[in-house]
């Protein structure tokens, strides 16, 4: 059964802090593997560790085609510079699905191990490893890491450190959602306090974390929502979170939205995880030089540029993706952002709702991943 401990569709600030400081306490209490220092592979004997792991063994449904399966960590196959890392905790995010789908850029080989980000904790390092101990808490440099299962090797450059201050569902969360809401309201725009962001997708994971952050930063944003049954409910959520203006699809060209939109400052800066007539939306409403950002593609349709735009207003149109990001950048630029991060989670400026569900679980959590309008993540625990 999944656990019902959860953040619940969202929390206040005030009670993000009380939560961090009550999983400082609980979370850090995951059962401890007694800790190597470091082993000498001239020395190393042939024991092998046991673990578990989901794979897949061909693309499909991940409801059909995800499936257990154990397997042992050889210590004579670590290397020098190896560490060897216990999984804590893995979400499941929509790329995860894709990947699985078959349908996302990174094709990784058959079998695979399903999952491309999470946190863990540091067992064994390698004689010339210097800059991980064991205990360390650790996240994967790279996508594609496969992350459901309980114990990952690789060399020491395939792990960035992390701070065991968070509680290890939001650390396992980091790497995804609220880097890329980072990267896109730093790195396209010349923003300063008082100006307008618009995004469509809003209610997203990289949606709320734009809310949040932006609001940090002293931004205001326009966020655009499909229709749904609970429309007001959603827009008392995200206001919550920070969001200046909520509307919805339909909203954006009726009188209200008009009359909203006109009242307002021109946004410098539009992020479009939808295309198609919603991508038309955001850009049609951009001040002088603005740019708009695409990073998703949630309706399967083109993104739709008014020729206006171009031509008078000189708007650019630009393409953001994380995985690319992190293969460019150096590691002072990904540490430097993580701590940025890290900050506001510890201080109840970024709130990451989410549900657990223990390792034998994790097909209901890939089931619930799928599941429509999902606010909180499915966040896999091992222990």
């Amino acid at each position: 059964m999944a656990s019902t401990k959860a953040l619940g569709r969202f929390l206040t600030p005030a009670s993000s802090s009380s939560l961090c400081r009550a999983f400082k306490n609980n979370h850090n209490k995951f059962i401890r593997t007694t800790p190597v220092a470091s082993f000498s592979t001239s020395a190393v004997n042939k024991s092998v560790i046991r673990g578990k792991r989901l794979i897949y063994k061909q693309n499909g449904d991940p409801n059909e085609v995800v499936e257990f399966e154990d397997y042992g960590v050889s210590m004579s196959n670590l290397g020098k510079n190896d560490i060897m890392v216990r999984m804590l905790a893995a979400p499941i995010n929509p790329a995860d699905i894709n990947m699985i789908q078959g349908v996302y850029p990174i094709k990784p080989d058959m079998p695979a191990v399903g999952g491309n980000e999470g946190v863990g904790e540091v067992m064994i390092v390698g004689e010339d490893v210097n800059d991980f101990s064991p205990l360390d808490r650790v996240v994967p440099a790279n996508s594609g890491a496969g992350t459901w299962q309980s114990l990952i090797t690789g060399s020491q450059n395939d792990f960035v450190k992390v701070t065991s201050e968070l509680p290890v569902e939001y650390t396992s969360m980091i790497s995804v959602n609220p880097c890329t809401a980072y990267r896109m309201l730093n790195d396209f725009a010349d923003l300063s306090e008082g100006d307008t962001v618009i995004q469509n997708g809003s209610n997203s994971g990289v949606g709320t974390c734009v809310i949040q952050i932006a609001k940090a930063m002293g931004l205001k944003t326009i966020n655009i929502v499909r229709s749904r049954d609970d429309d007001q409910t959603m827009a008392d959520e995200l206001k919550k979170l920070g969001a200046d203006v909520v509307l919805t699809e339909d909203e954006v060209n009726g009188k209200r939205g008009s009359a909203i939109l006109n009242g307002l400052a021109k946004p410098k800066l539009a992020l479009n995880s939808v295309g198609g007539r919603s991508s038309l939306n955001l850009a049609k409403v951009l001040a002088q030089d603005a740019t708009m950002v695409t990073y998703g593609g949630m309706s399967k349709k083109p993104v739709m540029i008014p020729t206006g735009k171009l031509i008078f207003n000189d708007v650019q149109y630009k393409g953001f993706w994380m995985t690319r990001w992190n293969q460019q950048c150096s590691m002072e630029e990904r540490v430097a952002m993580l701590e940025d991060l890290t900050t506001m989670m510890m201080q109840g400026q970024l709130i990451l709702p989410f549900e657990t569900f223990i390792f034998s679980d994790a097909k209901k959590a890939i089931a619930a991943a799928q599941a429509p309008f999902k606010q909180a993540k499915p966040v896999i625990l091992f222990s």
